[in-house]
Formats: C-alpha cells, sequence, structure tokens
C-alpha cells in the first residue's frame, strides 16, 4: 500500500476555494456591470456585459467585437431574432457556469423545463458556445425523466426537431429515447400523433430508431375504423385504441 502524501487530507473546500472565489467574482461582475465594455440589446432589454467574458466563451461574439465590424467599433450588439429571456439565460450560464431552466411564474410563459432547454441548446449552437449547449442536453436528459409526460412535451418536440439538423444528434436522441420507453403511454396520449404527422423528419426518426432496436422491419400500425395514417403509428381518434396492422400501400 503506498504511503500517504501530505496533500491527501486536505479539505476539498479548502482546496476548491480558488475556483469558487473565480466563479464568485464573475457572478458579481454579472450583477454589478462594474468595468462593462459591451452592451448587448434584445427586444426591449439590454445588458452591459465585459468583452473578456463573453467573446472568449463565444465565438460569434468573438467575432461580431473583433474590430473588423460594426459591433466591435460601436461597443452594442443588437439580437433581433432571440427572446429576450433566453439571452439573460444565456448570459447567466457566461458569467455563472450555469442557468436556471425554471420558467418563473410572473412571466406566464407555461413552458416548463423541457422547453427552456430545448431553445437554449438551439441557442448555445447558434452563438457557438459548445459547453452551454452540452449542459442544456444534460438539463433536458434530467428533465425528460419526469417531464415526458407534461404538457410542454409536445411543444418541446416540435422545437427540437425544427432547430436542428439531422446530423445534429443531440436533443434528437434524448427524446426518441423517451419516446420509445413510453411508446404506449404517448401513443394514446391526445395530440401525440398530431405533432409526430406535422414535425418533418420525427416519424422518419422513430421508425429508424424502432427498427435498429428490434432489429427488423417494425409492424406499421392505422386505424381499423378510419383506415388512416397507415405509414406511421398512431392510436384512433375514435376509439383511444392502439391497433397493429401490416403496412399498407
Amino acid at each position: 500500500m503506498p504511503p500517504k502524501l501530505d496533500g491527501d487530507n486536505k479539505d476539498t473546500t479548502a482546496v476548491n476555494a480558488p475556483q469558487t472565489e473565480l466563479v464568485d467574482s464573475l457572478a458579481l461582475l454579472r450583477k454589478t456591470v462594474k468595468y462593462h465594455d459591451l452592451v448587448i440589446h434584445c427586444g426591449d432589454q439590454e445588458w452591459k456585459a465585459h468583452r473578456v467574458i463573453v467573446c472568449s466563451r463565444s465565438k460569434f461574439f468573438d467575432k461580431a467585437c473583433d474590430g473588423t465590424f460594426k459591433e466591435g467599433k460601436t461597443g452594442e450588439v443588437n439580437l433581433v431574432e432571440d427572446e429576450p429571456e433566453m439571452i439573460d439565460r444565456m448570459l447567466d450560464y457566461l458569467y455563472r457556469l450555469d442557468y436556471s431552466d425554471l420558467v418563473p411564474p410572473t412571466l406566464n410563459m407555461s413552458e416548463g423545463r423541457l422547453i427552456v432547454n430545448a431553445r437554449m441548446y438551439a441557442l448555445a449552437d447558434k452563438y457557438e458556445i459548445w459547453a452551454l449547449k452540452e449542459l442544456a442536453k444534460q438539463k433536458s436528459i434530467n428533465a425528460l425523466e419526469e417531464d415526458w409526460s407534461g404538457e410542454s412535451f409536445l411543444t418541446a418536440l416540435e422545437i427540437v426537431w425544427t432547430t436542428t439538423p439531422y446530423s445534429d444528434r443531440g436533443l434528437r436522441d434524448c427524446f426518441l429515447t423517451a419516446i420509445t420507453t413510453h411508446k404506449l403511454d404517448l401513443y394514446k396520449r391526445e395530440g401525440f400523433m398530431e405533432a409526430v404527422r406535422a414535425v418533418d423528419e420525427l416519424a422518419a426518426d422513430i421508425v429508424d430508431v424502432e427498427w435498429k432496436g428490434s432489429g427488423s422491419i417494425p409492424s406499421m400500425l392505422f386505424c381499423n375504423y378510419c383506415k388512416a395514417n397507415r405509414n406511421v403509428r398512431c392510436s384512433c381518434t375514435q376509439c383511444g385504441q392502439m391497433q397493429l396492422a401490416p403496412f399498407k400501400h
């Protein structure tokens, strides 16, 4: 057994103290905006920020503020396509290494964690903040454990499949895992098949993951009552029952 070194018994709190102090200092800058040299506009809100923090964490802001663009000369960036609430969360991450995926009741957004994290995933990709993208994925995985049956699940599905390309499997595979795990409950759920039909590539991704999982061509489901939706899995809108049938053209 190797002998213990003097450092083996050090208090972990003391070891982590420098990192904690740094994070706390950055969080304080986010709150007090002291020494700011950048103003970010989105909607009717603005944030005073620091280029050394924002530009070093985001390739988008680094390019925008490198001096050759208008933003680099004026010190102001206008984000006209985004939601102020999501930009605020993104800045929280840049300064605090985390963001809240809870929706304050005062905003009356009725969205839930799945939608917040799906939008953050897309936002992190847009602004090239790769660690934030991975964090949004992990938060989505955690939220899916409970929220797959919630009201926000169907909306989050649409966001994931309309904001990510087929090659980006990060969130898509997380949601597909939830769908295959809870497929019997979801297929019976009102609105699920409508969501699948409305989103390009979603039905194909579901069939693909089922096919790979079973190792054979999956049986296709269609309603024996109305004979509709013969090329996708569905539940009958008349009786609500799932019905198996061979694929028919």
